[in-house]
């Protein structure tokens, strides 16, 4: 600015400077996580009831952009954080620039990629973009104090915090992108993605744990037949092609238990303690007396599955207990090949905490029963390509024969 002054009968015209602003650079840990809302989390030791409500978003991808007064500078990062921590240090973040903070809807954790997409025709990865200032709707630093960003609850931050804590856990050995298409769960035509917009923290796993293992019998989808003939043996309050007790081949059965198994490994603690429960989104009456024991979904699934069930019902071979017994819907018929997908889950969860089979094992065993191609019914030209028979002679070439022997009273010695 100009400013004058009297030098006696003289003016003399000076010029003063404000003083310029000076930059302050600060190194700031920017941490992500995910707030999903699960609708079941009465269920199971991860993410329970007493759950803080944010789960950190491993191996997110992160994306920060410089700016000056609304003008475009650099994109300072754009990839992956830490994979445990959800967490990224950005350096020399000046206090006179503003920053861009974005997430992308894909992940890198224990080597595995986890991305969810629009749709799988052609993938798109959703985008979000955090304000997390004043100025210009972005991020100026004052301080190195850390910065804390939450992704809100929506179909594919749930399937990103459940992928990726799952990979977190243990990757099984995958080799290739674990993909999610947000679309309805269940609907079919999911090969090589999973269909999983759900806000039921065990259904999502379980579409995981089919995502999962296709890709390790080498992105095939595994031959099954939902025909096998119930024979009043289902107690579900659904009406579906399959369900938790309803009578199955042992295609369908292996199929859909070790799925239940992956989401039960999910959601339990295994380590230290073999207790197990299981939430479905539809009851299930366990004796046939027409009371739904566990009208909320929620069921045990290393010991009797509910509490106040007849005495016929036990915690080891469901199908086996109903036809045996004298219940009131009178659950009959033969049970050779065949079981149901709670007794394989059970079977599942003993295997990892009984008999101290590594979850990546039982894993490896499914690989190599190579589900691709066993029999989807018995056929009594190729038994040995009967789903049981392929379980067992896998077992036993990963070396884990006395384990499988010693549980498959789980509904897998029919």
């Amino acid at each position: 600015m100009k400013t004058m002054t009297r030098l006696g009968s003289l003016f003399a015209v000076s010029t003063f400077q404000a003083p310029l602003a000076f930059a302050t650079n600060y190194d700031v840990e920017i941490c992500i996580t995910i707030a999903p809302n699960f609708e079941d989390l009465e269920g199971g030791d991860i993410w329970d009831e007493n759950w803080g409500g944010t789960v950190f978003a491993r191996g997110i991808w992160l994306v920060i952009e410089s700016w000056d007064d609304g003008v475009f500078l650099a994109t300072l990062k754009n990839g992956y954080v830490d994979d445990n921590t959800g967490c990224y240090t950005q350096q020399v973040m000046s206090s006179t620039l503003d920053y861009a903070i974005k997430v992308k809807s894909r992940a890198l954790v224990n080597g595995v990629y986890v991305g969810v997409y629009d749709d799988e025709t052609t993938p798109t990865e959703r985008t979000l973009v955090f304000y997390a200032g004043t100025i210009a709707n972005h991020f100026t630093p004052t301080s190195a104090a850390p910065l804390n960003l939450v992704v809100p609850d929506s179909n594919w931050s749930r399937e990103l915090a459940v992928g990726t804590y799952a990979m977190n856990k243990n990757n099984a050995g995958l080799g290739e992108e674990l993909k999610y298409v947000d679309t309805l769960c269940c609907n079919g035509g999911y090969q090589r993605y999973i269909r999983a917009a759900t806000d039921h923290k065990f259904v999502l796993g379980h579409e995981t744990g089919h995502g999962v293992l296709r890709i390790r019998d080498g992105n095939n989808t595994p031959q099954e037949n939902q025909g096998a003939g119930e024979d009043n043996c289902n107690g579900d309050d659904i009406v579906t092609s399959h369900s938790t007790t309803s009578k199955e081949w042992y295609s369908t059965a292996l199929k859909e238990g070790i799925a239940d198994f992956y989401s039960a490994w999910i959601f339990n603690v295994h380590v230290g303690q073999s207790d197990c429960e299981y939430d479905r989104h539809y009851g299930t009456d366990f004796d046939l007396d027409g009371d739904f024991e566990t009208a909320d979904g929620l069921a045990d699934c290393e010991a009797v599955p509910a509490s106040g069930l007849a005495s016929y019902v036990s915690g080891d071979d469901w199908l086996e207990d109903l036809i045996n017994a004298a219940d009131p819907a009178a659950c009959s018929g033969g049970m050779t090949h065949k079981s149901t997908q709670f007794d394989i889950l059970r079977y599942g969860w003993d295997m990892l905490t009984d008999q101290a089979v590594p979850f990546s094992e039982i894993v490896d065993i499914w690989d190599d029963a190579n589900p691709r191609d066993w029999n989807d019914t018995h056929n009594i030209l190729t038994p040995a390509n009967d789903p049981e028979n392929r379980w067992s002679d896998a077992a036993d070439a990963n070396g884990f024969l006395a384990e499988h022997l010693a549980e498959d009273h789980n509904g897998l010695d029919h």
